[in-house]
């Protein structure tokens, strides 16, 4: 707990939210003290949070010019918003616009998502008073002057300590990974695996978005900007991190099937789950120590767990009968052997890594690191495109706009004290799909709640404005730590923040806690009802696109994994893309059923046949990935035509899904024949091999010969996969089907 609360501290986020609330604090007291008729304070403050909002972690470039188009965006709306604001009419006019104008550019992704909320935030924050009629030029001026010192002040810490966003991005992957092996160990062992497979593919989904940031911080970064050698550090981490999930992915045997092999073998099951566990347990220390200049080595553990698991094996064997099935089970068991010593590898690498106990020259860089980067199309004919109502986008910001004309008139009309914190609400709030907005509106309300009553009850024990100010102060640093972490915290201290600035002004500042409760109900409420009655952007209406989209992927990364041990290809870069595009979109249908299920049962339908097509999908790419690791790690024979055969009518059967989804005919041919010959030569090879260790042993050969045990443990893994594979798209076939049908 200690270790994770000064990491935390340690955090881009928590620097960030210390700059923010320093620099804001400061000038705001300066501003009073030395300009106390002006809004210099207020306004310089805003530059501060305005500039703060759209600083995401990427490249220098497109983090300042994010950062420069966000205070561009703001300083035009808060303008025009102070223009038009003697006229109401007008000013709902000019709020219409600026709203969806704002939103809209939510088209262009995360980075684009953020500058269009310093604009946002701008129209609301322009409803502040700021002096006298012609005040609000020199605010605007002072605006832009706050921003200029938070890109100063971000710009020198940068320059001072360059690798603080690099290396935050890569310590949370490793510990997500960490959770993700933890989570994967505790499931052949527990009587709840539905539950556990929900948070590992939760755990995916943040785990493919972390991938994604560090693809963009560490390979679009020049090495020069964190140091040559650090950032060659960094980037080994990451591209261990990536095999490291892809093993863990890489699952050569089902859970289910594994129980009822071995289930009563639990030195077995206790031995691989006692290096599982352990895996995750170092790559979690291991974290904690990157900045470190020491790292114990606690590696050489796993390797004495290794030894744990084989000598359960050999155990296994004394105790059993010479049978197929011994053999089978045993060079299942070893195949299993081979992945764990593979991840151990990967764990050991970090280690050395972290120990500079590696010799980094020696690592090869990635081919073609800049296809691994996704870039955003910034064209016109984005926006152009988005301008219907088949966009989530389009229908999102027509919905914000209608809703913020609503909070604007119902403050208007009742004249209430804080208008701008309804359209605050709803701002924060609002998100282009239903479950998203529910769980962010609960999570306002909550903190609000807290919140409040948190600042009733200092408010209430003291009147001293010095602790006010110390209060204020440490609100605001975790307020803008936590906004991209965690909302629900993130909306406690901005709720405190802001009761705590008011209080030093008010001589009511319980009627301030009051109205900013009121305020948040009304635009919590007003943003459910609009997501729910105008425009609403159903998943289930969607959903069939994202699932051919995951079946499409993972089909691409089948022939990726067929092509390697076809052509026995050195460059595995194809692969590689395949596998980080199924992993994405295995992520994205996961996370489409989840948005699905938090919306109203008459909503949605179908929900256990898309769980069950999830569950599925997820199968289907476990089996591939082992399939994939083991043919790109292990030096393997030539592929016959009847591989090739399997691979194909697998590849059949996704097609068939994939019609069946776009509404199209089935015109794929199931290859019942190629599929039972090439299963038929696939067993015969099998048993072949078998026979040949027969004659071993009748010779008394007791150990097995090494080409022996690689050519038995290549055709078992072969075997087994591929038929799991074909059993799994069949599935995958009729669940679709049975999907796709009208209720």
């Amino acid at each position: 707990m200690i270790q994770k609360l000064l990491l935390f501290l340690k955090t881009y986020d928590f620097r960030k939210g210390i700059l923010f609330a320093t620099l804001g604090f400061l000038l705001f007291l300066s501003g009073s003290y030395f300009f106390p008729d002006t809004p210099f304070g207020i306004a310089m403050g805003m530059g501060i949070l305005l500039s703060a909002i759209s600083d995401v972690p990427g490249t220098k470039k497109h983090t300042y010019i994010g950062i420069l188009t966000g205070i561009a965006l703001a300083i035009i709306s808060f303008l025009l918003v102070h223009l038009t604001i003697y006229n109401t009419w007008i000013l709902l006019a000019t709020i219409t616009a600026l709203v969806f104008a704002n939103s809209y550019i939510s088209v262009y992704g995360l980075r684009a998502s953020m500058v269009s909320f310093s604009g946002l935030l701008a129209i609301a924050l322009g409803f502040i008073p700021m002096g006298s009629d012609g005040e609000f030029y020199k605010s605007a001026i002072f605006i832009l002057l706050g921003s200029g010192i938070y890109i100063f002040t971000s710009f020198i810490i940068n320059l001072v300590k360059p690798k603080q966003i690099g290396e935050q991005l890569v310590v949370e992957c490793m510990q997500l990974t960490a959770a993700y092996l933890k989570t994967r160990a505790a499931i052949p062992l527990s009587n709840n695996k539905e539950v556990l497979l929900q948070k590992l593919l939760s755990l995916q989904i943040t785990i493919n978005d972390k991938h994604e940031n560090l693809r963009a911080v560490i390979l679009k970064q020049p090495s020069k900007v964190m140091g040559s050698g650090y950032h060659r550090r960094l980037l080994l981490i990451f591209i261990e991190l990536v095999d490291i999930l892809e093993l863990a992915v890489a699952n050569p045997i089902n859970y289910k099937d594994f129980s009822n092999r071995f289930g009563s073998e639990i030195k077995i099951l206790n031995a691989f789950s006692e290096l599982l566990k352990s895996n995750a347990e170092l790559l979690m220390d291991l974290s904690y120590k990157i900045s470190d200049k020491k790292v114990d080595h606690k590696a050489p553990k796993l390797r004495f767990l290794l030894n744990n698991i084989q000598e359960a094996i050999e155990h296994y064997k004394e105790t059993h009968e010479v049978s197929n099935v011994r053999r089978n089970n045993v060079i299942l068991l070893r195949n299993l052997v081979d992945y764990e010593e593979q991840q151990v590898q990967k764990l050991e690498t970090i280690e050395r890594i972290l120990a500079n106990d590696f010799n980094l020259e020696d690592a090869k860089d990635p081919d073609q690191p800049n296809r691994f980067i996704t870039n955003q199309d910034y064209s016109l004919k984005k926006l152009k495109d988005n301008f219907n109502f088949n966009s989530v986008i389009f229908k999102h910001a027509l919905r914000l706009t209608l809703c913020v004309m609503a909070g604007f008139l119902i403050g208007t009309f009742f004249k209430l004290q804080n208008t701008y914190w309804i359209i605050i609400t709803i701002l924060v709030i609002m998100r282009p799909n239903y479950g998203l907005t529910k769980q962010r509106t609960i999570q306002r309300v909550i903190g609000t709640l807290i919140g409040a009553a948190i600042s009733f009850l200092a408010i209430y024990l003291t009147n001293n404005m010095y602790i006010y100010a110390g209060i204020t102060f440490i609100a605001m640093i975790f307020a803008f730590a936590y906004i991209q972490r965690n909302y629900l915290k993130a909306a406690t201290f901005i709720t405190i923040n802001i009761v705590f600035v008011f209080a030093m002004f008010s001589s009511d500042p319980f009627g301030i806690i009051n109205s900013r409760i009121v305020d948040t109900i009304i635009g919590a409420a007003l943003c459910v009802i609009f997501n729910y009655f105008f425009y609403p952007a159903w998943e289930s209406s969607n959903i069939s696109n994202t699932l051919k989209n995951s079946l499409l992927a993972n089909q691409h990364y089948l022939k990726e994994i067929s092509a390697i041990y076809i052509n026995k290809q050195k460059s595995i870069t194809e692969y590689k893309l395949s596998r980080k595009t199924a992993f994405i979109q295995i992520g994205n249908l996961h996370a489409a059923f989840q948005r699905m299920s938090q919306e109203p049962k008459s909503k949605k339908s179908k929900v256990s046949e898309l769980y069950e097509i999830v569950i599925l999908q997820h199968t289907f790419l476990s089996a591939a990935a082992a399939l994939g690791t083991y043919i790109q790690s292990h030096k393997t024979t030539e592929a016959s035509h009847h591989f090739e055969a399997y691979i194909n009518s697998i590849i059949n059967i996704l097609d068939a899904c994939i019609l069946t989804l776009e509404d199209k005919k089935n015109t794929v041919e199931a290859a019942v024949d190629n599929i039972k010959n090439a299963n038929n030569y696939l067993s015969e090879t099998y048993n072949n091999l078998l026979i040949k260790r027969q004659e071993e042993l009748n010779t008394g050969q007791i150990k097995i010969s090494e080409q022996l045990r690689s050519d038995l443990k290549e055709i078992k893994l072969l075997y087994d996969q591929l038929k799991y594979l074909t059993k799994l798209s069949v599935k995958l076939e009729k669940q679709v089907t049975h999907f796709t049908k009208q209720p």
